[in-house]
């Protein structure tokens, strides 16, 4: 409706107390002048956009999940899952801002496995997990533990792509990744796992405690294709400890215990930095 329109109602209304009739009336409203006032005034009705229905946003993901299983499921080894994380056409909006699938690094078959949360800009340049300034400080912690991604460990992430701005990875979007990720740690059978970060531990420990209060303990985690529980430990994730530097006693403290742990279970390490 033209905000000029209720004022020129009232107007006729009172002409036609006045004795003016409606023909007369009829023919002011249509005079060519007073139709071009009211168009142009006239407020356009806005466009309401129907939101995308939960239901189908939810039978996507739902999709999206069961078709990264199946694509998981028949790969045989690593070069079979890399590919098929490269063919996989789920998580878009994830997948939009990224060169490509940040799959892993390190030693093929490690006795250690290192799960980190997802990749930065550094790392999707590169194509490998680990490699900005928190891979450099946790190359650094391991090695002086005796561990290196060139002789016993292997990397990789919970989410596989590096999403827009680094922001933090949906929920989502970490369920859909993650059978690809428990079928890179079936194939790769280590004797150790080592999760950095509240997201590692959450997807990996089917738990939701802090990681406060499980980082630097002996825990185990049930993969499927594994006959027995796998020895996992947390620790903080390292970009966190970059950020806050007070927290290098409690990665030490786990870095400690994490090398006791691998010594009791016969993991070799090598020559600590």
């Amino acid at each position: 409706m033209s905000a000029a329109e209720p004022l020129l109602k009232s107007l006729l209304d009172w002409w036609r107390l006045a004795g003016v009739t409606s023909a007369e009336t009829d023919a002011i409203l249509a005079a060519p002048v007073v139709k071009q006032a009211l168009e142009r005034d006239r407020v356009p009705t806005p466009t309401v956009r129907k939101a995308r229905p939960v239901r189908a946003q939810e039978a996507d993901e739902t999709a999206g999940i069961a078709e990264a299983r199946r694509l998981a499921a028949a790969a045989d080894d690593l070069p079979a899952l890399e590919a098929a994380l490269r063919a996989f056409d789920g998580l878009k909006d994830l997948r939009r801002g990224a060169r490509g699938p940040v799959f892993m690094d390190g030693v093929v078959g490690a006795p250690v496995l290192v799960i980190g949360e997802a990749p930065g800009r550094e790392e999707d340049e590169a194509g490998k997990p680990f490699v900005g300034a928190s891979g450099r400080l946790l190359d650094r912690m391991l090695g002086s533990i005796g561990f290196s991604r060139t002789e016993n460990v292997a990397l990789t992430n919970v989410v596989f792509w590096r999403a827009a701005a680094n922001r933090p990875a949906k929920p989502t979007e970490i369920a859909t990744c993650f059978p690809f990720v428990e079928r890179l740690i079936t194939l790769s059978k280590p004797k150790l796992l080592l999760l950095t970060g509240g997201s590692a531990a959450a997807s990996v420990l089917k738990r939701d405690d802090g990681i406060i209060s499980l980082h630097g303990k002996q825990l185990s985690a049930v993969i499927p294709g594994l006959t027995e529980p796998l020895h996992v430990m947390v620790t903080l994730n390292p970009a966190n400890v970059l950020r806050r530097p007070q927290d290098k006693r409690l990665a030490w403290r786990d870095l400690c215990a994490f090398a006791a742990w691998a010594d009791e279970l016969s993991v070799p390490r090598g020559q600590e930095l």
